[in-house]
């Protein structure tokens, strides 16, 4: 947090250009450039009000991220199994269809994490007759 206010500092306070204030603190110029934005998109002034702490303006810049709101709809994992066994089918096509079915659904990587955590949970069996002899 003290490198966003050194940054506010050099460029609104002392008039330095963003690509300056980069260079001084060892940040890049669109690191300084997305704290400006932060902090005008908060609606804060220079200098900052002695009533705010730290911590406030903190929460006003970065915002707290927001825990998903809800569970996804889950797809039926036993047919996207079967469906998988079929010529050509591919869990990106699968992905797709169920993504047209529930728009808020999983994306790709998410669908493919939980499909392969759910086929961990199969009992791999795999029979072979072997004749003697052979």
């Amino acid at each position: 947090m003290r490198q966003v206010f050194e940054a506010l500092r050099l460029v609104l306070d002392q008039g330095r250009s963003q690509r300056e204030a980069g260079r001084v603190l060892g940040l890049s110029q669109s690191t300084i450039h997305d704290h400006l934005r932060r902090f005008q998109a908060a609606g804060l002034t220079w200098p900052l009000p002695p009533a705010l702490d730290e911590r406030t303006v903190a929460s006003r810049l970065f915002g707290h991220p927001q825990p998903p709101t809800g569970a996804r709809p889950q797809p039926d994992w036993p047919a996207v199994h079967a469906e998988l066994k079929r010529k050509g089918v591919t869990l990106p096509l699968l992905w797709i269809e169920y993504k047209q079915r529930e728009p808020t659904g999983y994306q790709y990587t998410q669908f493919w994490r939980h499909y392969h955590a759910w086929a961990d949970t199969l009992a791999p069996a795999m029979r072979q007759v072997h004749v003697a002899g052979e």
